[in-house]
């Protein structure tokens, strides 16, 4: 096999991790909230996992597989982390090397070095709307939130169809920096913008009930179950709305 052919498996190899990655984050995000409106709560904003008798037997396998797939992840992005290194430094005008070093940084828990390389992607490529939504993660985990802000605003500016910048962003107002209006304001814009995206309705029913809004909730969970009436998360919340 030549070096060409060698270079292209390794390339759609990590493309496919970054896929992945992303694919995670979105399902992991629209988790969080789920759980967190469930009463899970944490004083440090963080997520802990945890066994409680009211979450359902789906919501632990969800968690388990969750867990297991990060942990795989970690581990291949782990064995990947010095070579990936070193083409970052052999191509330093490569955005997207840049931002694959980031990721792998990012993923085996160096968040610092995960900063300086998103920051350098995004300075080779600024319509990243990508590297932008994940230099706004790093930025929130180190407790920076007018810059993941920042992020987050300029990533759904540069996509305003992508769906995970708006989750972050409300994420960001609602648990870290207690503004419910502002989480409301980005969920309501997330829905013009992705008005089948049926998660959005939820997540936005769960926040009305948790603020004492009984009727908007049910509201949004019944457009909810119109665009997909397979739905638990919203039958669910009609049913402990009565």
């Amino acid at each position: 096999m030549n070096n060409l052919e060698t270079e292209s498996q390794e390339n759609n190899g990590f493309f496919k991790i970054i896929v992945i990655l992303v694919i995670f984050g979105l399902l992991f995000s629209i988790y969080i909230f789920r759980k967190k409106n469930k009463g899970v709560e944490d004083e440090k904003t963080k997520v802990e996992i945890s066994d409680q008798e009211n979450l359902e037997n789906s919501t632990t396998s969800i968690d388990k597989l969750m867990k297991d797939r990060a942990q795989e992840l970690r581990e291949k992005l782990q064995k990947e982390l010095p070579e990936l290194q070193k083409k970052a430094l052999e191509n330093p005008e490569d955005a997207n090397l840049q931002q694959n070093l980031a990721i792998a940084q990012y993923a085996t828990g160096d968040k610092k070095k995960a900063e300086e390389s998103y920051k350098k992607s995004i300075s080779l490529n600024e319509k990243n709307h990508v590297a932008h939504n994940n230099l706004g993660n790093v930025y929130r985990d180190l407790g920076k939130y007018q810059d993941a802000e920042r992020e987050y605003l300029e990533a759904k500016k540069q996509n305003s169809k992508y769906a995970v910048a708006y989750l972050n962003l409300g994420g960001l107002y609602e648990y870290y920096l207690k503004d419910n209006q502002k989480a409301i304001d980005i969920y309501l814009e997330g829905i013009k913008e992705n008005p089948a995206y049926f998660d959005f309705y939820n997540i936005l029913a769960n926040l009305y009930n948790k603020i004492g809004d009984k009727e908007k909730a049910k509201e949004y969970y019944e457009m909810s179950l119109e665009i997909n009436n397979d739905n638990p998360a919203a039958k669910r919340g009609l049913e402990q709305l009565k």
